[in-house]
């Protein structure tokens, strides 16, 4: 897993440990209507978080294909040289 991959399932980590908090804390003070609806005006930020939660996931995405197109041209390149070297070991046989 590469670095890049590391800190960002850390920061993802650290999102979720944050979302969470942030919905226990809104759990228990669920009769407090004056904080609910002080949480209504805050809706555009809980909007921005959420963004921030699906780039994670794009980022996420994108970095998966990467990684798979590039172990898919490695594969493709390590089976055209075992292919070449199957023919040399051929043509040394075919000498002899």
């Amino acid at each position: 897993m590469t670095n890049i991959r590391i800190a960002l399932y850390s920061i993802f980590g650290l999102y979720h440990v944050i979302a969470f908090g942030f919905t226990a804390y809104l759990d228990s003070n669920k009769n407090d209507w004056g904080l609910l609806t002080q949480m209504l005006t805050k809706i555009p930020l809980f909007k921005f978080g959420t963004l921030v939660g699906l780039l994670l996931i794009i980022i996420d995405i994108v970095l998966s294909w990467q990684a798979s197109k590039k172990a898919s041209t490695t594969i493709k390149n390590l089976q055209n040289e075992v292919n070449a070297l199957k023919a040399k070991a051929y043509d040394q046989k075919e000498k002899k």
